[in-house]
């Protein structure tokens, strides 16, 4: 399963580079990783709890790197008050718990997908 998870969120990461040509690879990067992962279950074991522990594992390696990328950026970048452009630690902790259900939920569609068609 974490396998499979992780050859996943390889694929999301490797469809965040084009949409510097095309926007559509981007947004539904984590439903194309959750099909590839979804793919590589055996289907003794894929069932749908194991789906979802897929998907939760694909969930936090994104979550986790949006959140350090994001400080990374906020720490490089700042940002002032006087200009109104300051980030504080509690917006990108939301910004990636929104990143992280996101994921989840089309990296668990995608799963779900990916299995049906492994059968």
């Amino acid at each position: 399963m974490a396998r499979a998870a992780f050859i996943g969120v390889g694929v999301v990461f490797l469809c965040f580079l084009p949409p510097v040509l095309h926007f559509v690879t981007g947004p539904f990067s984590p439903l194309i990783g959750g099909i590839v992962a979804g793919m590589q279950l055996r289907p003794p074991r894929a069932s749908t709890g194991v789906v979802a522990g897929m998907a939760v594992i694909m969930a936090s390696v994104l979550t986790v790197t949006v959140a350090i990328v994001g400080s990374i950026v906020v720490a490089i970048v700042g940002g002032s008050a006087e200009n109104g452009s300051s980030v504080t630690v509690s917006q990108l902790l939301i910004i990636a718990v929104i990143v992280g259900i996101y994921a989840f939920g089309f990296s668990f569609i995608g799963g779900l997908i990916g299995v049906s068609m492994r059968k």
